[in-house]
């Protein structure tokens, strides 16, 4: 426990390409003010870029787009919580439900 919660906090402040103990699908907690917030181009999801991690948030329509596209504005400081995947080749952080992605400061 103590170590995977070390790998998480090690990943968060680091930055994924410093960490490699980050399995996929492990569980991961981020902070970061919001740079991009863009639909897909096949519609209904959502994906978030961060100023914190180079890894973007993916929010699918089944675990909430449309209400984060509602609360959540560029500018914004969140917090994520979601599990680490790769997506065609890239890190990605895949939200599990709405209550997952957090305000934490408004952007004003």
């Amino acid at each position: 426990m103590a170590l995977s919660s070390l790998t998480i906090a090690t990943w968060a402040i680091g930055g994924l390409e410093q960490s490699t103990t980050v399995n996929a699908n492990s569980e991961v907690s981020v902070e970061g003010k919001v740079l991009e917030l863009n639909p897909t181009k096949s519609g209904g999801s959502v994906i978030l870029q961060l100023d914190s991690t180079p890894a973007a948030v993916f929010v699918s329509q089944n675990s909430g787009a449309q209400e984060i596209m509602s609360k959540v504005k560029i500018g914004d400081r969140i917090r994520v919580k979601g599990k680490q995947t790769d997506y065609q080749g890239s890190k990605e952080i895949a939200v599990n439900s709405a209550k997952d992605v957090e305000v934490i400061g408004a952007s004003g």
